[in-house]
């Protein structure tokens, strides 16, 4: 047996060599990209999501997507909201 899996292991290595893409790191370049897409997405969904902007559409009936760190619960209605009036909120605040 070990001859016929030897020869069925050569004949899927040159088939993997074959599927290899002739560009490589262009392939790389734009999974890179891609990343680091994603981490400025990230970076400015946080800095909408800071009190100073989002209070105002903190309304009842508003539909959220509740996602805490790298937990996603899904989507929900706002049924009520109050905030301290007497509290500031500072530009830096990153939570309510």
């Amino acid at each position: 047996h070990e001859p016929s899996v030897q020869a069925e292991l050569d004949e899927l290595k040159s088939l993997a060599d074959s599927l290899r893409t002739p560009h490589a790191a262009r392939v790389a370049e734009l999974f890179s990209r891609h990343a680091e897409c994603a981490a400025l997405r990230k970076k400015l969904n946080d800095w909408g999501m800071r009190p100073r902007y989002i209070l105002r559409y903190l309304q009842p009936g508003r539909l959220l997507r509740i996602i805490d760190g790298t937990t996603d619960y899904g989507w929900a209605v706002l049924l009520g909201f109050r905030h301290e009036l007497n509290r500031p909120i500072r530009a830096d605040a990153e939570t309510l």
